[in-house]
Formats: C-alpha cells, structure tokens, sequence
C-alpha cells in the first residue's frame, strides 16, 4: 500500500480495490478503483466515483496528458464521426466499461446508487 500511495497521492487510495496493472519493474500503473467514495459532502456517506481504472504511473500520465493537449481526444473524435464500425466498436467499450464498474459494486451498494438516484453515473455511462 505504501508504493502504491507514494504512486497515486494517499487521497486516491481510499477506494483503490486492487492494482490492475504493473509496469516491468512492477510498479503498479493502473489501479482498479471502487465506484463509491466516502464522502461527508452527501446524507449516505458516500458519492459516485465514476473512474473504473485509475492511471497511476507518473510517466505515463504525463504522456497521456501530452497527447490529449496536442488535440489527439478531438482526432479520436472526428475518426468516430467519419468511421461508422469504429463508433459502434466505442460505443461498445463504452456499455462494457459501464458493465464492469456497475458490476464491481456489492449489492446494497448497487441499490443505494439507484436510491440516490446517481445509477446515470454509475451504470449506464461509459468512459467521460
């Protein structure tokens, strides 16, 4: 737990359920986050955290982040616009990605979602 605090900042493990990825050295680069955090701000104790998979690994976050300044998210985009199978294939990462987090949540908390009203977040919308 402690490389993986030194690796994401302590505030991003609280909901972290297991490393999904590792680098060669074994450092973890992807985190596999719970949908719920606690949370003061709510009457339940919790709020949505809808990031599935949390990007640890500093170096790759700063490439990614390189990537999306440069513009390549409105490449990505604009491909989706003009390529009808690669739109239907995103779409479907998309219910599967939705699939997943919803399907990481235990029970009463799945129910407590849709008391909350907050299911929009949590089970029916894919990647932001």
């Amino acid at each position: 737990l402690l490389r993986l605090e030194n690796s994401v900042g302590k505030e991003n493990t609280v909901n972290a359920v297991s490393v999904a990825a590792r680098s060669d050295d074994g450092r973890p680069t992807v985190i596999l986050c719970y949908p719920l955090i606690p949370s003061r701000r709510t009457n339940v104790g919790f709020e949505p955290f809808p990031t599935l998979f949390w990007m640890s690994h500093d170096e790759i976050r700063a490439s990614i982040t390189d990537l999306e300044y440069k513009g390549l998210i409105q490449k990505f985009r604009e491909r989706l616009l003009e390529d009808r199978k690669a739109f239907l294939q995103m779409e479907e990462a998309h219910r599967r990605y939705a699939a997943s987090r919803w399907n990481v949540l235990v029970d009463n908390h799945q129910d407590l979602v849709i008391s909350q009203g907050w299911q929009s977040k949590l089970r029916d919308s894919g990647v932001g």
